[in-house]
């Protein structure tokens, strides 16, 4: 899936999700790339579980998606900047170079993700999710989203 057809999926989910607006552009990329990466990162978790079934070219084009992502992570984040909205921690700024090592390390494990088969993507995906996992445990406020069932 292109990322400006994404972006655009955002977009429009931010404008029905009865949240308050994000004011900062700066912010709204950020959150973007995130729900970008979040997003295909589910499509090949999907992949990887049976979900749904596997399909190299899908795999291949949401890994290209991840790449193209994730090496920007760092620089969407560089400077500090504050809305309502944003799950950051203020933790990003002040262990600067932490999360800086951590986004590499994410861009390292997208890399390294195999889609060539199911075998190579069950191998692989486990590095990369420890990797987000890792940074949003601590870079991450969690947030308890109301729930209906």
């Amino acid at each position: 899936m292109p990322i400006g057809l994404v972006v655009a999926m955002l977009v429009g989910a931010q404008a029905t999700s009865g949240a308050a607006p994000i004011e900062d552009k700066h912010v709204r990329a950020r959150i973007a790339l995130m729900n970008s990466q979040k997003y295909a990162l589910e499509g090949l978790i999907a992949l990887s579980s049976g979900r749904v079934p596997y399909d190299s070219r899908a795999a291949r084009n949401l890994r290209k998606q991840l790449l193209a992502t994730t090496k920007d992570i760092d620089r969407r984040f560089r400077k500090q900047r504050d809305d309502p909205n944003s799950h950051a921690k203020p933790e990003v700024w002040i262990y600067w170079d932490d999360f800086k090592a951590r986004a590499k390390r994410a861009e390292a494990a997208t890399k390294a993700v195999k889609t060539w088969s199911l075998e190579d993507l069950r191998g692989s995906l486990p590095n990369l999710i420890r990797a987000c996992h890792s940074c949003h445990q601590s870079f991450r406020e969690h947030v308890n989203e109301f729930t209906t069932h």
